[in-house]
Formats: structure tokens, sequence, C-alpha cells
């Protein structure tokens, strides 16, 4: 068997990396075969340029030089780890040509549905393959409400699922709230 793991792309912090590392080897009990699918922006948002670095503000105490000196690094040793522990799959087409690459699709073990974030809906709810091959496993909202202008997109987005899960008490109210069981 082989599933494609959808989680928030990046290097930006400790909990984006380990909760990448805990599902992608928690699927691994189930599969032959994880994918982590590293997309690429532009698959969905062609007029906007490439995938963008992030950088704090450095404080007070680093100056500018310092400070990107120390973020590189980490950053450096996050992609070292996921390299070493996490197969990742970087060469994607647009996403609805690698339907038929996997048995599932399994969205979620980070803030994948929060509404702030900017993950698209074709991703966020796995709307490019067959509802048979959607999970949502440990989602995050993350929010205590949902936008008015988001509600329907989620209903309809997660109503496309047979199988959810998620990460805090307050999602499964919110899931609840949008008519869903």
């Amino acid at each position: 068997m082989k599933i494609a793991q959808i989680t928030l792309n990046g290097y930006s912090n400790y909990g984006q990396i380990f909760q990448k590392y805990a599902m992608h080897h928690t699927l691994k009990k189930f599969a032959d075969v994880v994918e982590v699918l590293h997309y690429n922006r532009n698959l969905f948002f062609p007029e906007v340029g490439g995938n963008y670095g992030f950088l704090r503000p450095h404080p007070p105490t680093f100056n500018a030089e310092q400070m990107y000196f120390f973020e590189a690094a980490r950053i450096t040793k996050f992609k070292e780890f996921l390299e070493r522990y996490v197969n990742t799959r970087f060469d994607l087409p647009y996403i609805e040509e690698i339907a038929d690459d996997y048995d599932f699709f399994c969205v979620g073990s980070d803030q994948v549905w929060n509404p702030n974030y900017w993950l698209p809906d074709e991703l966020a709810f796995l709307k490019f393959v067959p509802r048979e091959k959607r999970i949502a496993y440990a989602a995050s909202i993350a929010q205590p409400e949902l936008p008015p202008t988001r509600k329907e997109a989620f209903r309809r987005g997660i109503a496309g699922f047979d199988y959810v899960s998620v990460r805090e008490e307050g999602a499964v109210k919110l899931i609840s709230d949008l008519g869903l069981e």
C-alpha cells in the first residue's frame, strides 16, 4: 500500500517538523510506502511567484547578520533531519495528476484546517482525489471559531471525508456546529 501525506510545508519550527515526523512514522505502520508531498504554491497560485522563506524579526540583542546565520543554521538542521527520517516527494506535477499514484491521501497532524493559513482547499480537503482515498488524521483548526465566510467551504470540505480525526476538542464542536457528525 502507498500513502501520500499532506501537511504544512516548511522548516520554520520544531512543532511543524516533529508533527510531520510523527505522522509519517504512524502511517508507515499501515503502508509499505509513505511519502510527504512537498507541494509548491505555484501549482495553485501561478500569479504568485514561488515559495517564500520565513525569517522572524531579529531581537534587539542580535544584529541582522547574526540572526540570519542562526536562522539558516536551524533551518539546515531541520532539513537534514527530515531528509534522514521522512520520505518526501518534491517532484510534483500538478496535484490532480497524482491521484492514481497512491492508495490513500492523508491530510493532517498540523494546522492544515486553520482558516488563517494559506493551505488551499484543494489540498486541505483533498478535493483532487476520490472520496474513498481521503483521510484526515489529527487535523487542527487551531481557532475558537471559523470565519463566517469560510463556514460553507469547511462544511463541504469536511463532508467529503469518510474518515476524520481532529486534534482539539474545540474542532469537534466546530465541525458539529457545521451540521457534521
